[in-house]
């Protein structure tokens, strides 16, 4: 990493949240006495987020959002339609890193080819 500048480094890591993300396995009462609690099993809507970000901050019109989890489709029409389009508004031609996790919606050459044929390379960590 260290043969890269800071400033061209895009960071992408999708986040869920649902009702269940808080929820609890414990619950307190009175030393002594058997505490009970009730789990509700719905979430309710899961709703997933997948910003772009720099070590300044989130980058503008580079995030996605959407009601459940992101396939392998939504990602690579995120990358085609939301991120690289972004990217060269934002940056122009100059060759950045994406820096991605490696859930398996990142791991494939598709992936691969979308982000290294629009002047980017690709770690996955």
């Amino acid at each position: 990493m260290r043969r890269y500048a800071a400033e061209d480094i895009i960071f992408l890591d999708e986040s869920i949240f649902n009702e269940k993300t808080g929820w609890r396995h414990m619950a307190y009462g009175p030393v002594g006495t058997t505490t009970r609690y009730t789990q509700d099993i719905s979430r309710g809507s899961t709703w997933a987020i997948l910003p772009a970000y720099t070590i300044t901050g989130y980058l503008p019109g580079c995030t996605a959002i959407k009601e459940g989890y992101f396939n392998h489709e939504d990602f690579i029409a995120y990358l085609e339609e939301t991120l690289l389009p972004s990217l060269r508004v934002i940056y122009g031609p100059k060759a950045l890193v994406i820096v991605l996790d490696n859930v398996s919606i990142h791991t494939n050459d598709e992936v691969r080819n979308q982000t290294t044929t629009q002047s980017s390379s690709l770690l996955e960590c």
